[in-house]
């Protein structure tokens, strides 16, 4: 592939985006860390759309096919592992949005928070996950 100079920045470039004539970087594009591809910036993200959902489809593979081999279609076997992968918030017991198994343990709620702060405190004082965890929601 010959590599083609950006009229914005004159460096060489491997893409040149179609829409605005410039290399990745003027565009405001990334490129993926995966598959190489120009993607628009959003967040810290590293991938492109489809090598995320490759990467879960991956993750996931072996829980969809046990759902499809139970009578399920792809897409409700998909549907099914989404609900199964949801966190949820220990005091409200309402699901926690971009929770990541292991990492959210509340929601956002003013309640919740407040029970969260009393969580980490626990935990600075030194208790064990599970005591704090305890003491944050006896009270």
């Amino acid at each position: 592939m010959e590599q083609e100079v950006c009229p914005n920045c004159g460096e060489y470039t491997d893409y040149i985006n179609s829409w605005t004539g410039w290399c990745a970087s003027c565009s405001g594009l990334d490129l993926c860390a995966n598959c190489g591809k120009p993607f628009a910036k959003d967040r810290n993200r590293t991938r492109c759309s489809t090598c995320r959902k490759n990467d879960w489809l991956e993750k996931n593979a072996d829980e969809i096919e046990d759902y499809m081999s139970n009578g399920l279609s792809l897409i409700d076997a998909k549907a099914q592992v989404q609900i199964d992968n949801t966190i949820f918030c220990l005091n409200c017991g309402d699901p926690v949005n971009s929770g990541h198994a292991g990492q959210a343990l509340f929601c956002a709620k003013e309640e919740c928070r407040k029970v969260y702060n009393r969580y980490t405190w626990q935990r600075k004082k030194g208790l064990t996950k599970e005591n704090a965890l305890r003491e944050a929601l006896a009270k």
